[in-house]
């Protein structure tokens, strides 16, 4: 009898335990569909004073990343998919230009990773290749006569003691449906430029293929993060006659986020980007923050925003 009753005590007590464990299993084995939102605010320092630089760029964006992971498989493998929609609306400068206008849109982008392909856990490595597709959307596009890019991605990555070292190479080959640039005609556009539809051949080229590297360095102490990022875009354009094959250019971004303490993951963050080409004809290699240049060649932006995880 005191077997039963014991063997009786040790149910009830192991029994939260036990309802706990599955359903840990149950969500592992479920897919789960949630979203990325990300809101944010950003200035040039020369809206705030011209001795700050000419730039006087006011914008807000939004970015909405609905995200589908599957059941795991091979271990702790799954995929992730996810579709990005990102939009800018700019405040300033202020000129003559509708609301609708001021509103911009980038590709829609869509993502597919195999999680966790190369996840040691002991070394802290894990690795993720995958596919993307971009679905014109942008103004760019639309001007580059762009029908769809199809690419590959990957994320090699490295965390130990609240750090996290990365490492993402893109490749994306952009397929057109016209061999040059067109748009809508200006008073001033040439008649050996036009074409049908009140269309225009308009100056520059197509690109190819567009390679991206991005290394980024995030520090997590409690609920602080921070991050440091570079990434470079190299663009391969449609060969012509020209000598140049290729353009080149920089983002970096400086950031501190602090997660608030809620029961989905909200962070409010703090940040500096800067945006210039990869390189000065008179000076050389550009260093973002670092680099002073004149006009519009280099955007730099103070931002506040913040990022919420369903």
């Amino acid at each position: 009898m005191k077997r039963i009753l014991s063997y009786l005590t040790l149910c009830v007590a192991l029994s939260p335990v036990l309802h706990a464990q599955e359903e840990a299993v149950s969500k592992l084995e479920k897919p789960y569909l949630g979203a990325e939102i990300s809101v944010n605010q950003a200035v040039a320092p020369g809206a705030i004073s011209s001795r700050f630089g000419e730039s006087r760029s006011l914008t807000s964006d939004l970015l909405l990343k609905p995200t589908l992971k599957s059941k795991e498989f091979w271990g702790d493998r799954y995929l992730k998919a996810d579709l990005e929609f990102y939009s800018i609306f700019e405040w300033m400068p202020k000129n003559t230009a509708k609301a609708g206008e001021k509103l911009s849109f980038n590709d829609v982008k869509f993502r597919t990773q195999l999680k966790n392909a190369v996840n040691h856990q002991a070394s802290g490595i894990s690795y993720a290749p995958g596919v993307e597709v971009e679905i014109p959307a942008s103004k760019t596009s639309s001007v580059s006569n762009r029908i769809i890019g199809l690419g590959l991605n990957s994320a090699l990555s490295w965390s130990k003691w609240g750090l996290t070292l990365s490492y993402k190479p893109t490749a994306v080959a952009y397929i057109h449906s016209l061999p040059y640039k067109s748009s809508a005609c200006s008073p001033d556009s040439s008649a050996e430029d036009k074409l049908s539809g009140n269309q225009c051949r308009v100056d520059g080229r197509q690109t190819m293929l567009m390679l991206k590297n991005q290394l980024s360095a995030e520090y997590t102490l409690g609920a602080n993060v921070f991050t440091l990022a570079f990434k470079t875009y190299h663009n391969f354009l449609r060969p012509n006659e020209e000598a140049q094959k290729y353009t080149e250019s920089t983002l970096a971004y400086l950031e501190y986020g602090y997660k608030l303490p809620t029961s989905f993951e909200t962070i409010l963050k703090l940040g500096i980007t800067s945006y210039n080409p990869a390189y000065d004809p008179a000076n050389g290699f550009k260093v973002p923050f670092v680099s002073t240049n004149v006009g519009a060649s280099n955007f730099t932006n103070i931002y506040a925003g913040v990022d919420i995880t369903l």
